[in-house]
């Protein structure tokens, strides 16, 4: 199923178009999960649709991570402009399951992941695809470059939360540095694990780091790819205190998930008495600082929470960034 190099026009909307011809095996599956981001989706397949000539032959699957079927209008319209999509619904609102479902369902040989809030760079999967082979590697992973939809408060750009540091194309990564809003990796790895995604982490967040991180353990080759861009815009939610002490909390959770059963007894419990110390520390700091540096004052903070949810998950519990949405029922007909 190669793209074929023919221009189709919609609404305006010049897109080139992969073949949909389900009778070839592609060389690629993209996988996209979405909850409610109709119109981020829509940004995300008409970017696929404008990838350029160099790219394998791919096909797309969405997974509908709404019983409400949201993103099936969105889907359909990709499909009247040329993409080969397959859409399906996972109900139950887990990450996870709704991950191992496209996994399941990708019919090539390579899986690529990619955010329904983000949108790719014309050259991505040709990137990607290129680099996993330059570098015999399992999974590649590219860069996030975020866009803000509004100005963001001078202590975020100050903390610089929302630019990573891309290591050099062909570095082997830290399970840290990973993640499944851009990356390709193969199918064989459903050898160790069918469904890849811990369904327990699918409401808590760190799915994919941790499978990463099994990944690494197992012996897989995991390198980056610098030039391989897809964008994200952040939007004016994500620019607020409350929205980063979750997710810097998450974090800690997640990297005393994925760390703590890789440690001896003795290097649980230093560092649990490290964090003890550290996180009343960071908090001081921030403290003395934030009347005139707030931007040193919220890193110390947020550097804070961290370690307090490195604590929290130390101790054995566990945190749900992602509560399951409550979904209005409907009104009796006439009303």
């Amino acid at each position: 199923m190669m793209p074929s190099n023919s221009d189709h026009t919609s609404h305006g909307t010049r897109v080139r178009t992969s073949a949909p011809d389900h009778a070839e095996v592609p060389q690629i599956s993209v996988c996209i999960c979405s909850f409610r981001r109709p119109l981020d989706l829509r940004k995300l397949l008409a970017s696929l649709g404008d990838l350029n000539e160099e790219t394998p032959s791919f096909e797309v699957i969405v997974v509908d991570n709404d019983s409400e079927r949201s993103a099936e209008p969105v889907v359909a319209e990709a499909k009247d402009k040329g993409l080969a999509v397959t859409y399906m619904v996972e109900p139950q609102q887990n990450i996870s399951l709704a991950r191992n479902r496209a996994f399941a369902h990708a019919r090539a040989g390579m899986v690529a992941f990619i955010d329904d809030d983000e949108w790719a760079d014309p050259a991505w999967l040709a990137t990607l695809y290129k680099e996993m082979k330059a570098h015999d590697a399992d999974a590649v992973f590219g860069p996030v470059v975020h866009e803000f939809s509004a100005p963001p408060p001078r202590w975020l750009v100050e903390i610089d939360f929302f630019h990573y540091s891309t290591p050099t194309t062909g570095t082997t990564l830290h399970w840290m540095q990973t993640r499944t809003s851009n990356v390709l990796m193969t199918k064989s790895i459903a050898a160790d694990w069918p469904e890849p995604f811990d369904p327990v982490l699918g409401l808590e967040g760190g799915e994919d780091v941790d499978l990463f991180a099994r990944m690494i353990d197992k012996g897989y080759r995991l390198v980056a790819a610098e030039n391989a861009v897809v964008f994200e815009k952040i939007p004016p939610e994500r620019m607020k205190l409350g929205w980063l002490v979750r997710r810097f909390f998450r974090n800690g959770v997640t990297a005393e998930r994925i760390e703590g059963p890789r440690r001896s007894g003795f290097t649980k419990i230093k560092r649990y008495l490290r964090k003890t110390v550290e996180a009343p520390v960071r908090f001081g700091m921030s403290a003395a600082t934030f009347s005139y540096a707030p931007d040193r004052g919220a890193k110390q903070f947020l550097r804070g929470v961290l370690c307090l949810g490195i604590l929290y998950r130390s101790l054995g519990f566990s945190f749900h960034e992602y509560v399951a949405a409550r979904i209005e029922p409907k009104p009796p007909a006439g009303r």
